[in-house]
């Protein structure tokens, strides 16, 4: 208590003023992540097709083949959330809760690095604008290593500079480094922006010792990611591609249709920020100019680490997508208040400080993110709510009743089913999952020969059958084939529709 008083007894009043605004709304951010994993929203088409080979396989056998439905996640994080389920229990509300729990560690990162690191006047206000970007409270809630991306990268930032002040050693930070990587596939890009930093900086200052230091590092590094490649990495599916095939970043346009494409890929990852978007890319450039001027190698760190992972996209490794991205937002949140704060000290003009902090508090109060996910109507995902579609089923099914899950809605089905394959959980009426759209085409643009004879059978051999849809049952090049079919043998209706998320009765005419 004494501390806190000294402490307390050190800063100016503009201080206490702005540090306990930004610190109520840091703890408001935290809440309303909690608040939103209480509200029991479903599992979205992602997170159940990850929870599909996390939740059919042991915890001896998590990582022994390559995870199914076109999904992965690093090893590490796969058995941290393996144990904590194994302990807890294997409900929707326990798989998110170690997002909730990094999204907290992120902020406390961020307070450190402010702290310790950038040695800020103001520290809160970093903290409080990254615990109101909607994205980041978003994917707090998440059953997805994405939050935990940001806490990892975050964390080689700290171990750099723990590094560079002495308190570790050249084989403890490379040991950490490398257990990162298990943790963290982003880790890569900011290991990588630390190392070619640190070797920049020594080469031009001639310390041969130092240059030795970070190659025993970097070697020690690639070594332990050789072995995360061979033992993981090297069984990832790659079949997203076909999704990602329009989102890798023109590093080095070639056309004018190059730099379209650089612009609405910026945009993507900048439209997060809102109506501050210009504003942050703003500063993201001043203040790069100003970290070459002041050598400031965490900085500096920082925008190379970003560069590395531009280049992994432009090379067709790393797609633009702004949940993969999550780990850059505190990255960019440090660097901005880091500028921003590098103006400020107890010997500028109070005028100064004052406007500075007020414009500190604008910036975090503009994020909206806890305004916007307090309203518990938009923590629901539309088009994925499958859990209360399930629930709804449950209610109404009769006995006879026959159910048909579309390959859409198949991952989030079997989760709340239990993975029972046959029969709808507790009752006795048939199921039958499909596996494929019927489309005639593939997510790769290739020829579909699908033969799907026996699910037709299925459907219209039976009186009534319910037919459970997600986000793209709508889409007529996916399942246009199937609903066609049924129409001129019957009768379809729309029973259930919460969220965007509906459930269809087929009566045979």
């Amino acid at each position: 208590m004494n501390r806190i008083k000294r402490l307390l007894a050190n800063l100016s009043t503009e201080q206490k003023i702005i540090e306990g605004v930004s610190l109520l709304i840091s703890i408001a951010g935290i809440v309303t992540s909690i608040k939103m994993n209480l509200v029991g929203h479903s599992l979205w088409y992602d997170e159940a097709a990850l929870a599909y080979s996390f939740c059919t396989r042991g915890l001896g056998g998590l990582t022994g083949s390559g995870l199914e439905l076109v999904q992965s996640a690093p090893v590490g994080w796969l058995y941290l959330e393996k144990v904590f389920v194994e302990i807890t229990g294997n409900t929707d509300f326990n798989l998110r809760i170690l997002s909730v729990v990094f999204y907290i560690l992120m902020l406390l990162e961020i307070c450190y690095v402010m702290k310790a690191i950038c040695k800020a006047y103001y520290v809160f206000p970093a903290v409080s604008f990254a615990a109101t970007i909607p994205l980041l409270l978003q994917y707090s809630n998440v059953f997805k290593p994405y939050i935990a991306d940001a806490f990892f990268c975050l964390g080689v930032i700290i171990l750099y500079d723990l590094y560079k002040r002495g308190k570790i050693n050249v084989y403890v930070l490379a040991l950490l480094w490398v257990i990162v990587i298990w943790f963290s596939s982003p880790g890569c890009f900011i290991i990588g922006g630390c190392i070619l930093t640190d070797f920049i900086f020594e080469v031009v200052a001639r310390k041969r010792r130092n240059i030795f230091d970070i190659i025993k590092v970097a070697l020690i590094v690639l070594a332990g990611f050789v072995i995360y490649y061979i033992y993981w990495l090297s069984k990832v599916d790659i079949g997203m591609s076909g999704w990602w095939q329009d989102s890798s970043f023109p590093l080095i346009p070639t056309s004018v249709e190059d730099l379209i494409r650089a612009k609405d890929l910026l945009h993507t990852l900048f439209k997060e920020f809102y109506r501050f978007e210009w504003l942050v890319l703003i500063f993201l450039i001043v203040a790069l100019i100003y970290a070459i001027y002041k050598k400031d190698r965490i900085i500096i760190a920082i925008y190379l680490s970003l560069f590395l992972a531009l280049f992994a996209s432009f090379i067709g490794m790393y797609p633009i997508n702004r949940r993969l991205w999550v780990f850059a937002y505190p990255l960019v949140t440090v660097v901005i208040f880091s500028f921003i704060n590098s103006h400020l000290s107890s010997g500028r003009e109070r005028i100064t400080r004052v406007i500075a902090g007020v414009f500190v508090i604008i910036l975090s109060l503009g994020n909206s993110g806890i305004y916007y996910y307090w309203d518990e109507q938009h923590v629901y995902w539309p088009g994925y709510e499958v859990k209360g579609e399930v629930e709804y089923l449950e209610d109404i099914i009769e006995e006879d009743d026959k159910v048909y899950i579309l390959s859409c809605a198949a991952p989030m089905f079997l989760y709340y089913n239990d993975y029972d394959e046959e029969k709808l959980t507790g009752r006795s009426n048939r199921v039958l999952v499909g596996r494929e759209s019927f489309s005639d085409k593939t997510i790769l643009n290739q020829d579909s020969h699908i033969d799907h004879s026996s699910e037709y059978d299925y459907i219209l051999g039976s009186d009534k059958c319910y037919i459970v849809a997600s986000d793209s049952w709508d889409d007529a090049a996916q399942y246009g084939k199937l609903f066609d079919r049924l129409r001129s043998e019957g009768e379809l209706e729309i029973v259930y529709n919460e969220y965007d998320t509906p459930l269809l009765l087929f009566k045979k005419r």
